[in-house]
């Protein structure tokens, strides 16, 4: 299914983290394992699994090709992932990322999304929520491992068994962060996936998070941290929205004193109402 590209994609974010992400130039990409939903990164093993299990239904090995390909999915390489949505001002995300007190969307234009991410060597996805559009990428994937099954090359044996599920696994990290189950739909979410960073970690209200600061900005910007103020949007361009709470107005005047003159940076309100309880 095509879909046109939006012109911005969207953020969402505390008061803290809109203040680190202008401040450092940097976004905090979180090891894919520790996001809000902890089952969704296992949404695309289960898949893989069902897909084995009935491709191999009957086979004399089915059952000890399931454990290993469930060990080798367990074990397998979690890339660090940024999330950004199509949808600017959506409740539900209002309420999941952001605190009582307000929030932020912070809405960076895909086409400089675009080119931080080839100079940095990110990886910029759109979500696939569909089993289609889902299967349309496992396939080509799993497809020579079952072929491989299918032929009994790996004669019974656990250790070729495992070498086969390994490669095979090792190719699914590309994808596997934007397989999300059908339920999220409504997020419109995009994903920046880096496989390189150095891990750091940060304390959740009830776990320690590990995660990466992915640069986000060009090499040969000439724009230099923004601990000034009056560099504060010369960096990029976008759109800031700024979330429903009882101090939506103060928060709207606190982030356009701290942008000052330079308006790089639209900032528009938020036409979401919902009562803070």
């Amino acid at each position: 299914m095509n879909h046109e590209d939006p012109e911005y994609l969207f953020h969402y974010t505390s008061a803290e983290g809109l203040y680190g992400i202008f401040k450092d130039q940097t976004v905090w990409a979180t090891d894919s394992r520790f996001l809000n939903d902890s089952e969704e990164i296992h949404f695309s093993s289960r898949l893989v699994l069902s897909l084995f299990e009935k491709s191999l239904k009957g086979h004399q090995d089915l059952y000890l090709i399931l454990d290993i390909l469930k060990h080798e999915l367990s074990v397998k390489f979690y890339p660090f992932v940024f999330s950004l949505s199509e949808d600017g001002d959506l409740l539900s995300q209002w309420r999941a990322y952001c605190p009582k007190s307000g929030g932020f969307a912070l809405g960076f234009k895909k086409s400089e999304i675009d080119e931080i991410c080839k100079v940095q060597n990110y990886n910029l996805k759109r979500c696939l929520y569909d089993n289609q559009s889902q299967l349309h990428l496992l396939k080509p994937i799993c497809d020579p491992a079952l072929q491989s099954f299918h032929k009994n090359e790996h004669q019974g044996d656990p250790d070729a068994i495992a070498k086969i599920c390994n490669e095979m696994c090792e190719n699914l990290t590309n994808i596997e962060p934007i397989i999300k189950h059908p339920s999220f739909k409504e997020e419109k979410e995009w994903r920046i996936v880096s496989y390189a960073g150095t891990t750091d970690f940060r304390v959740s209200t009830d776990a320690i998070i590990p995660f990466a600061k992915l640069p986000f900005s060009l090499p040969n910007d000439k724009t230099p941290p923004l601990t000034d103020r009056k560099c504060i949007g010369e960096w990029l361009s976008g759109l800031i929205v700024v979330g429903p709470s009882s101090k939506q107005e103060l928060n709207r005047i606190s982030v356009d004193e701290f942008l000052g003159r330079i308006r790089a940076w639209e900032i528009v309100l938020s036409e979401t109402s919902y009562r803070v309880i």
